[in-house]
């Protein structure tokens, strides 16, 4: 097995959900030591700018980064130390099949802005019943029941019990949010996201 050499090509590396980690770190990036409790409830973060702002004209953005609270509330109040927060770097790592990182963004000089907080608890799992079929099942008579005799006596018996009744078939709708999902919307200066990149150990067999 030898490490592969350039071969002047590229081989697309694909877009995987969820295949990332985030993690908060202080202004000497530090990791922060609360960073554990809010990393594994991050569910999603949306997209970011980036930028080339050497005259420091850019303009302040936002970003949402998206968590689920756990039942021992590690990760409420963890977020509450970090809205206390001047400043902290926010870093996402993109990482391989392996969990190797293989892209590092830190965005510097964030803060958060503020805290959405869902209004969903973890008991809200279902809502109403919901009618989606309703059948009127009708007396058979003449040709009809004679067919249904000829083919199944049990069938026949069975229509006859059935017979002049409805039938109704229910489903439970669910609540789209069955959890707390709480968003911390981060603020953060495009010209202040740096960008490295670990490159991946190809290897051909």
């Amino acid at each position: 097995m030898t490490t592969a050499p350039n071969l002047g090509f590229r081989i697309l590396y694909p877009t995987l959900k969820y295949r990332f980690q985030v993690s908060f770190l202080d202004t000497k990036k530090k990791v922060l030591p609360y960073s554990s409790d809010l990393t594994p409830q991050v569910v999603s973060v949306s997209p970011y700018s980036q930028m080339n702002d050497k005259a420091g004209e850019s303009l302040p953005e936002f970003l949402y980064v998206q968590l689920e609270e756990d039942v021992s509330n590690f990760a409420a109040k963890a977020m509450q130390k970090l809205l206390l927060l001047d400043e902290f770097i926010l870093r996402i790592e993109t990482l391989d099949n392996n969990n190797n990182v293989i892209k590092t963004t830190d965005i510097e000089d964030a803060w958060v802005y503020k805290i959405s907080h869902s209004d969903v608890d973890y008991a809200a799992t279902s809502g109403p019943d919901k009618t989606v079929l309703r059948l009127k099942i009708p007396e058979l008579m003449g040709s009809a029941i004679n067919a249904i005799r000829d083919k199944s006596p049990e069938a026949e018996m069975i229509f006859q019990l059935l017979a002049d009744s409805d039938l109704t078939l229910y489903t439970t709708e669910s609540e789209v949010n069955s959890t707390v999902s709480p968003i911390l919307v981060i603020g953060y200066n495009p010209g202040s996201v740096k960008v490295t990149f670990d490159k991946p150990n190809l290897k051909v067999v």
